[in-house]
């Protein structure tokens, strides 16, 4: 059995000026990472990169140090893969 991640990425509040959380559900237990890529294709940080458990997860991103614009979230379990457009706005 191939371990899945929920095609549910999500994150609230979107668009978002300093933080925002991103949620998402583990079927099965699952190496897990989820980055945060820029409009150039670079990886800006990295927020998970560990073993977890089946379940619901919510994890926070704070974005303050990056200029506004389009990014987005990259969730991998297994060989899922789930995208979510996220954009930072600047007061």
């Amino acid at each position: 059995m191939i371990n899945k991640v929920s095609l549910n990425l999500l994150a609230k509040p979107n668009p978002f000026v300093q933080q925002t959380t991103l949620q998402y559900t583990l079927a099965h237990d699952s190496p897990v990472t989820l980055n945060i890529i820029d409009a150039q294709g670079r990886q800006v940080t990295q927020l998970v990169n560990e073993q977890q458990l089946k379940g619901q997860y919510l994890v926070d991103f704070n974005a303050q140090d990056l200029p506004a614009g389009m990014y987005w979230a990259r969730l991998q379990a297994r060989q899922s893969v789930q995208i979510a457009k996220l954009m930072i706005l600047k007061p």
